[in-house]
């Protein structure tokens, strides 16, 4: 899941960060259209990963899989990349909106006409404004990947958390089915859970030390 976060979470505000300098309205559309890979269901692109693991291997003859039902790098690999997909497409669509709206104030106006480097006025004008929107998506993206993980896992036979909860579930991707274990079952999940509102924390808790308006406004709720 982290992998996956900051694959997908970096390649999509990286991928938006490039659109809105290269001000190629073309290349824009091209990305934008790309980025509605974000709706294809994502056991659908695990299927899709795996043909293409087959099509590697017929062409040069190289098992790039990393194995199956094995951990092993290229598992968490291939795993983690399947899950970044969504995350990074949208990420790509609200980082695009965050950086052109920074992209428009004074100060980053200022840094163009001094000749900075685009890249440098992303990385010290436009990234620590935007941080609290941008942190804001990977927690959305989080939500996204914790819903696809059990499935993933399932499809590349990965021996994870999620895996185990399909298996305790009495979904198993071997010939042999095991019988459902209930215990096991709710275990996974309290744990699955756990570590998705203990992310949730960390980073709404990033968030309001980004933008301080983000606590008053919570502060404000709550009271």
């Amino acid at each position: 899941i982290i992998v996956a976060l900051v694959w997908g979470t970096g390649f999509g505000t990286a991928a938006a960060a490039f659109a809105v300098g290269a001000k190629r309205p073309r290349l824009a559309l091209l990305l934008g259209v790309v980025s509605l890979i974000w709706v294809v269901p994502t056991f659908l692109l695990a299927i899709l990963a795996q043909d293409l693991q087959s099509q590697i291997y017929n062409l040069v003859q190289v098992n790039v899989s990393g194995g199956y039902a094995t951990f092993s790098a290229g598992q968490l690999a291939w795993s983690a990349a399947v899950l970044a997909i969504r995350p990074a497409a949208y990420a790509y669509r609200q980082g695009s909106i965050l950086i052109a709206d920074q992209s428009r104030q004074l100060f980053v106006r200022t840094a163009l006409s001094k000749g900075l480097p685009w890249g440098v006025i992303v990385r010290r004008h436009i990234v620590r404004p935007a941080a609290a929107g941008l942190l804001q998506t990977g927690s959305s993206s989080i939500r996204l990947m914790f819903g696809s993980l059990p499935l993933v896992e399932f499809f590349f036979g990965y021996p994870g958390l999620g895996n185990l909860l399909l298996n305790s579930l009495g979904v198993s991707t071997g010939a042999s089915s095991q019988p459902p274990d209930p215990g096991v079952a709710i275990a996974s999940a309290v744990v699955l859970a756990s570590f998705l509102a203990i992310l949730e924390a960390l980073i709404r808790v990033l968030t309001q030390k980004a933008d301080p308006r983000v606590a008053e406004a919570a502060s404000e709720a709550a009271a």
